[in-house]
């Protein structure tokens, strides 16, 4: 059966936020964490000083605390308009605007911040994080690198940079870079994390696991490094460590969708089937939109021969994701094992509409024709499989026996001919079948 490949999931903490201009203004307001409470002192302090930039400021930083975009925006805005020259206004204005995904606007905010002050390292570097948000990462880097010039010590910044060097692959600049966030910050969670990812991208997998071990030193609760230190034990084929690992992150987040799913995959690789089924179906009912959770549970029910499960499963995947060949493919097989040929050739040629040189899906396609006794369609199934993969050995072996049993004595001696500089065991094999009586 064909699969997608899907391995454990790892994935890069996304670039960090700075929100210190906020917390600069609030003072002990903000220590408390009471959003409600200083929503009410900060709304006070406007109606008493209306003409107070910074008592707008801090009353958009409340909203925005408590997730009320619109009316921080207009808080925030109030203050430009007292101060046009608030820098910190505009920075955390532009904040708002990426929650609420106004991006041009975000970027437009963010360079008045930095025209207003050409210095103000933290306005830059949320420059580059939005520029990274909105699939830019060329300018993100420009822009983290103008933060840095401003403060070499800017760990977040380097932080950062490193993160989008690892979404272009460009993972010695990445590597270095979150090695200088390390030098600048040994305490740095996230930057051990993302080194961690990096390192594991290029093979590094042992130093991968020292630093996901740091990141957790340094922060026992860091619920994504326990999950992507179980990927590299699961890639390692260390399962028993990989499933230990998952099941720290989701004692500290039961709720981490993508640490079932892993979980799932290190007990699907011990064999422990029902197990896995267990944490691919916790996985989904947190995201039910999960598709590669519902394609790895519809891979184990068919270990485990539950095919009418399996076929749900995988039409769940391909509900969520129409253009998943591998999904089709597998639900194809999932109705050959079902004894449902006909349906299994729409799945397969499905699979090859999106995938044209998909082998295995043409080889599969080949196999349910041969079932149907349709040897010729089966024929040039296999002739399309071998244009993509002419070495393939299981595949002359198709053929052969689909000519000899379509009456083409000829070419079924051929396709032995051919099998035996491939592989000669297979060779004999066919040239047995096909011998005559």
């Amino acid at each position: 059966m064909g699969s997608s490949g899907h391995g454990l999931t790892d994935f890069m903490k996304g670039a960090e936020r700075m929100t210190d201009a906020g917390r600069e203004r609030t003072g002990t307001q903000s220590a408390t964490r009471n959003w409600p409470e200083m929503l009410d002192w900060c709304s006070e302090c406007t109606r008493s000083e209306p003409k107070n930039a910074h008592a707008w400021f801090n009353l958009g930083f409340a909203y925005n605390k408590l997730k009320r975009y619109d009316e921080a925006v207009e808080a925030y805005r109030q203050a430009i308009r007292i101060d046009h020259k608030f820098a910190k206004a505009w920075n955390d204005l532009a904040l708002v605007y990426r929650n609420l995904k106004r991006y041009d606007d975000a970027i437009e905010a963010y360079r008045r911040a930095i025209r207003i002050d050409l210095k103000f390292a933290h306005a830059w570097n949320n420059l580059g994080a939005t520029y990274c948000e909105c699939g830019r990462p060329n300018d993100a880097i420009e822009a983290y690198r103008q933060a840095i010039r401003i403060d070499l010590k800017f760990s977040q910044a380097w932080n950062n940079l490193g993160v989008t060097y690892g979404k272009l692959n460009r993972h010695n600049d990445a590597i270095e870079s979150l090695r200088q966030a390390i030098r600048i910050h040994p305490k740095y969670a996230s930057a051990w994390h993302n080194l961690g990812i990096i390192r594991g991208r290029v093979g590094r997998d042992d130093d991968a696991i020292e630093a996901y071990r740091q990141a957790i030193r340094i922060d026992p609760r860091f619920a994504k490094a326990w999950n992507n230190l179980g990927v590299i034990y699961g890639k390692l084929n260390r399962c028993d460590d990989a499933i230990e690992a998952c099941r720290r992150a989701l004692r500290i987040d039961p709720e981490y969708a993508f640490a079932w799913h892993n979980l799932g995959i290190a007990y699907g690789n011990l064999a422990r089937h029902n197990d896995a089924i267990e944490a691919y179906r916790q996985a989904i009912r947190i995201d039910p939109q999960f598709a590669k959770a519902w394609h790895d549970l519809a891979l184990t029910y068919g270990k485990l021969r539950r095919y009418d499960d399996a076929t749900e499963a995988y039409r769940q995947t391909i509900r969520i994701e129409p253009e998943n060949g591998y999904a089709w493919n597998n639900l194809g097989v999932t109705y050959g094992e079902n004894r449902r040929q006909s349906d299994a050739i729409e799945a397969y040629r499905q699979a090859i509409r999106i995938h044209p040189e998909f082998a295995d899906a043409w080889n599969n396609l080949g196999d349910a024709y041969d079932e149907l006794k349709s040897h010729e369609d089966a024929i040039e199934a296999y002739r399309q499989s071998l244009r993509s993969h002419p070495d393939n050995a299981k595949t002359w072996k198709a053929i052969g026996l689909s000519y000899y049993l379509s009456g083409n004595w000829t070419a079924a001696l051929d396709a032995v001919r051919e099998l035996r500089r491939l592989d000669p065991g297979k060779a004999d094999k066919l040239f047995n079948r096909i011998l005559p009586r």
